[in-house]
């Protein structure tokens, strides 16, 4: 028996708020993964701000 049955594959998105990112974090979330952001610490624009309470809200695990 394979040892990763029954396992969720996880994901570490790097530079979700960029443009392909931001697709990437939304496709792994759809597919029901555990969804690790990787984000910068400090303030982030109003525009990238959004996108993280988005990603937030959909069950992403943000680390900075």
């Amino acid at each position: 028996m394979d040892a990763s049955v029954g396992k969720k594959i996880r994901a570490l998105i790097v530079g979700a708020t960029g443009f392909i990112g931001q697709f990437l974090a939304d496709a792994s979330l759809d597919m029901g993964r555990p969804t690790y952001v990787l984000v910068r610490p400090g303030q982030a624009s109003p525009t990238k701000a959004k996108s993280l309470k988005a990603l937030r809200e959909k069950g992403a695990i943000l680390i900075n």
